[in-house]
C-alpha cells in the first residue's frame, strides 16, 4: 500500500483527477457516453478503482484524443491517464506496466486501390489522424510520402467521413483470441479471461455483425453469404499451402519483425 507522501505525490490536491480519451463506441481505452450522456468505459471503471483503493475522491476529466490527455497529465492539470506508449510521449509523462496490447492498421474506403501498408506510402494519398496521437505520429513516419492531415478527435473524423472528405488513421482497439501460434500455451494470460471474450456480447465480430443488422448496414443473407466466402478462402488457402512445395530453408526469416 502506498504511503500518505506517495499518495499526496499522486494526488497533490487531494483528489484523484483521471483523465479518459472519448470516441463513439467505448473499447479498452477509449471511453463512450450513453443515452443519458453519462461516461462510460473500461478506463473510468479502472479509474474509479483506484481512487477507491487509495480512498481519494474521484474527479473524471474527459479529453477529445490521447494527446490532449497527455499534455494535461505533463503540466499537472491531471493526475493519471491511460494512453498509448510511444517514445515521443514517454518522454512527457512516466509510463506503468501495459494493461493492454494493441495493434493499429489503416481504415480505407470500400473499393480502394490502397490494399497493403506499403501502398499508403505514396504521392497523392491522403492520411487524416488525430492529433498529437501515437497513430499519427506512427503513420507520419512510415508514410513519408503520403499528404498528412491532422483533426481533433474521432468524431470529427467520422463526420468527415460520412461528407466522403477522405479516409482517416484511427486506433481500434481489439482482442487476440487465438495464441501467437498453434501449440501456444499461452501461459501470459488466463483461461477465463479469453473464455469472456468469446462471448457474444464481447467478442468483436459478433458484436459488429449485430450492429451491422440492427443497423440494416447488412441483412442476414447478407452475412450468411461473407461467412462463405470467406470460408471458402480460408479453404482454398489452407489448399494452396498443403499442395505447395516446401519452402526453402534461406526463407525461415522472410516477412520477420519482431
Amino acid at each position: 500500500m502506498p504511503t500518505p507522501d506517495e499518495i499526496k505525490q499522486l494526488a497533490p490536491t487531494g483528489q484523484l483527477r483521471g483523465g479518459v480519451v472519448t470516441a463513439p463506441a467505448a473499447s479498452t481505452f477509449f471511453v463512450a457516453k450513453d443515452g443519458s450522456g453519462v461516461v462510460r468505459g473500461v478506463t473510468v471503471d479502472l479509474l474509479r478503482a483506484f481512487a477507491e483503493t487509495f480512498d481519494l475522491p474521484f474527479a473524471l476529466q474527459v479529453f477529445e484524443n490521447s494527446g490532449q490527455v497527455t499534455d494535461a497529465v505533463m503540466g499537472g492539470t491531471c493526475d493519471i491517464a491511460f494512453m498509448p506508449h510511444d517514445a515521443a510521449r514517454a518522454e512527457k509523462v512516466d509510463f506503468g506496466p501495459a494493461y493492454f496490447i494493441i495493434e493499429s492498421t489503416y481504415l480505407v474506403p470500400a473499393g480502394s486501390r490502397i490494399q497493403t501498408i506499403d501502398e499508403v506510402n505514396r504521392n497523392g494519398v491522403r492520411i487524416v489522424a488525430i492529433a498529437n496521437t501515437t497513430t499519427g505520429r506512427s503513420a507520419h513516419r512510415t508514410a513519408p510520402l503520403a499528404n498528412f492531415e491532422e483533426v481533433a478527435g474521432v468524431d470529427l473524423m467520422v463526420e468527415r467521413a460520412r461528407k466522403g472528405e477522405g479516409p482517416s488513421l484511427i486506433e481500434n482497439k481489439t482482442y487476440r483470441i487465438k495464441g501467437h501460434f498453434v501449440g501456444d500455451p499461452e501461459l501470459y494470460r488466463e483461461k477465463k479471461e479469453v473464455e469472456g471474450w468469446q462471448k457474444a456480447d464481447k467478442d468483436p465480430i459478433l458484436r459488429l455483425e449485430k450492429k451491422l443488422i440492427d443497423t440494416k448496414a447488412l441483412t442476414k443473407d447478407q452475412v450468411k453469404k461473407i461467412r462463405e466466402s470467406v470460408q471458402k478462402e480460408i479453404e482454398e488457402a489452407v489448399k494452396f499451402a498443403q499442395e505447395s512445395p516446401e519452402p526453402d530453408v534461406s526463407e525461415l526469416l522472410e516477412g520477420v519483425y519482431a
